[in-house]
């Protein structure tokens, strides 16, 4: 198992390549968990290629499962998986130190697909009290956000699905 901090590093190819063309989010997370097991590609279709079914299920290729996500990352790397609504005034599901996660949120999900709004995934490393958030966008790019894991977490409205990860090292 390859470090998830390394696989995301510039001068490798999955680093270089979020940084150097904006990703949906899902793509990098799904590049993510093939580039931890040591697979690689020069490539956003490459990396598709790789695996497809685990790509289509990151990626939501089929919208009427808006937690493919979660639960491949979970069939593919965790150990246990959690999903809700975080409430207004609630408190955000868990993180476990020194563990990584993949978390997967919706504005609004319900049993139709075509209503489903404000999806967004992206990697999480937690390390005591301090969180690294790993995220990609088409709009914004690649960024990492250092911080906090308190309260709703910035969650508060959202679905939350988290899969935890502790067989990636840091």
């Amino acid at each position: 198992m390859h470090s998830g901090k390394q696989a995301l590093r510039p001068q490798n190819p999955l680093g270089m390549q979020v940084r150097r063309d904006p990703w949906p989010c899902s793509s990098m997370v799904a590049a993510w968990l093939q580039a931890v097991q040591g697979k690689t590609s020069d490539s956003w279709r490459g990396w598709r290629a790789l695996d497809a079914e685990l790509w289509d299920a990151v990626n939501i290729v089929d919208a009427s499962q808006p937690w493919s996500g979660v639960i491949a990352a979970y069939m593919e790397l965790g150990d246990d998986i959690a999903i809700t609504m975080v409430a207004p005034g609630g408190t955000a599901p868990e993180l476990r130190s020194r563990c990584w996660h993949v978390v997967q949120r919706w504005k609004h999900v319900t049993d139709d697909p075509m209503t489903h709004l404000g999806g967004h995934a992206y990697l999480v490393w937690r390390d005591g009290d301090t969180v690294e958030v790993y995220q990609s966008s088409v709009f914004e790019g690649y960024q990492v956000d250092v911080g906090t894991w308190e309260g709703a977490a910035g969650l508060a409205g959202y679905s939350v699905g988290i899969a935890y990860l502790p067989v990636v090292p840091e």
